[in-house]
């Protein structure tokens, strides 16, 4: 779940309820490198650039 100001509420209440898998994701951090086809590698600036490459690259 993306974690901002008005959705960090939620995911603490799913984490009270005992929720499994919940995993706080902060779009704006820091993004790491991204695996796109074979060995060809994409810097990212943010984790929502990340997550975004990463799924090109299952595409």
């Amino acid at each position: 779940m993306s974690t901002s100001s008005p959705h960090s509420a939620v995911v603490d209440r799913l984490r009270q309820l005992g929720v499994a898998n919940v995993h706080e994701v902060w779009l704006g951090g820091k993004g790491e490198d991204s695996a796109w086809s074979g060995d060809m590698r994409v810097r990212t600036a943010n984790k929502r650039s990340e997550m975004w490459s990463n799924m090109r690259g299952w595409l």
